[in-house]
């Protein structure tokens, strides 16, 4: 087709440079056409329906394929517009120029559509459990997406016929640096694919790592885990450490644990005692916010000579504030059923015992 154009002329003019021009703005409308109406059409129909992927798959690949019109059809209207003067080595580069334009643009549309493939690995992750919906959908699309571009960049140049295997082979030397300067990138990676497999938190979760990480979890990133510690300081901590350390996850706790001991004064009875054990168990058992599958109220012995009482239940609620308002309930009861007991709380006391100088003489003459 491109030497008939070449063959007729006008006005001493080839046909081809009067076709270029209209041809290429019918590919501009066609164009406009593609990505004003036909999408916008097509997506109004899609969200329609009960499926929810097409749509999202649709949104992908629209702005993509636009682009891949425009660039096919300004590589075609070149292509008329050169005639016979596109031949032999410029023929070459123009088409090894078409093939990268073209690769450039499916690897963008691939792109694209790994968000939506990141989407659908995330519902089914979370089928039975939908709090995670959306946690470690960053973390899986940056996988897939990342995997796209290494995959499209080597099909690509594969297509514009580079050796890829002599290439690889020839950043061998450098290609081992740079795997010992990335170890501690793979770790990380390793780490965030074992976070996402074994889930122990999610963002939102109070966690605890070590004696220096406390706090609760913003971000599940590809490379690191963002905490919020209490201090309002924000921890960055590699998922590598992550992944080998042992987490604390407060979040998932069903009950929070409160155990008291109190310290009786040396005086107390042991019928006072007793007077105490009873009313602090009556107590535990009416308490609303106390759990009553597991609790106790014992006397457990003595420390410094002081008789002590230790109190083991669990608040039913996890929540932070009514913990301490229940820790706080059962402290003032505390204190009422020892005022009615008429026992005071112990506190730490030295005595010393003096003897009489006479007392002495007569013990050592014994």
């Amino acid at each position: 087709m491109i030497d008939f154009l070449s063959n007729w002329q006008w006005g001493g003019v080839p046909l081809r440079f009067f076709i270029v021009p209209p041809f290429l703005i019918a590919v501009l409308l066609f164009r406009w056409w593609f990505a004003h109406r036909l999408v916008p059409h097509l997506l109004r129909r899609f969200s329609k329906k009960p499926t929810f992927y097409d749509e999202q798959i649709l949104a992908a690949i629209g702005k993509p394929l636009s682009s891949l019109i425009f660039v096919g059809g300004i590589f075609f209207a070149l292509r008329i517009g050169g005639g016979d003067m596109i031949r032999g080595e410029i023929l070459t580069w123009f088409s090894a120029a078409g093939k990268l334009a073209a690769g450039i643009v499916l690897i963008w549309m691939a792109w694209r559509l790994a968000g939506v493939a990141a989407q659908v690995v995330d519902d089914l992750l979370c089928r039975k459990n939908t709090s995670l919906r959306g946690q470690f959908l960053p973390l899986i699309r940056k996988t897939l997406q990342t995997t796209v571009l290494v995959l499209g960049i080597l099909t690509l140049l594969s297509t514009l016929h580079v050796d890829v295997a002599g290439l690889l082979t020839g950043l061998g030397i450098g290609g081992l640096a740079i795997a010992l300067a990335a170890q501690e990138t793979l770790g990380n990676f390793f780490g965030s694919i074992t976070i996402l497999a074994d889930r122990p938190f999610k963002p939102g979760d109070w966690i605890a790592v070590g004696k220096k990480i406390d706090g609760v979890v913003e971000h599940v990133g590809f490379r690191s885990t963002h905490v919020r510690t209490w201090s309002d300081t924000l921890l960055s901590i590699p998922n590598k450490t992550l992944s080998n350390e042992i987490v604390e996850n407060y979040s998932s706790m069903t009950h929070r644990r409160i155990d008291q001991t109190i310290s009786l004064g040396y005086d107390t009875t042991d019928t006072q005692v007793q007077e105490v054990l009873r009313q602090l168990r009556l107590a535990v058992t009416r308490e609303q916010g106390i759990d009553p599958v597991f609790n106790f109220v014992h006397f457990v012995g003595f420390s410094e000579s002081r008789p002590q009482i230790r109190l083991y239940y669990f608040s039913k609620s996890t929540d932070w504030l009514e913990y301490l308002a229940v820790q706080e309930r059962m402290s003032l009861t505390i204190l009422r059923c020892l005022k009615e007991a008429n026992v005071t709380l112990g506190y730490p006391t030295s005595l010393l015992y003096l003897q009489k100088k006479d007392e002495l003489r007569s013990k050592e003459n014994v």
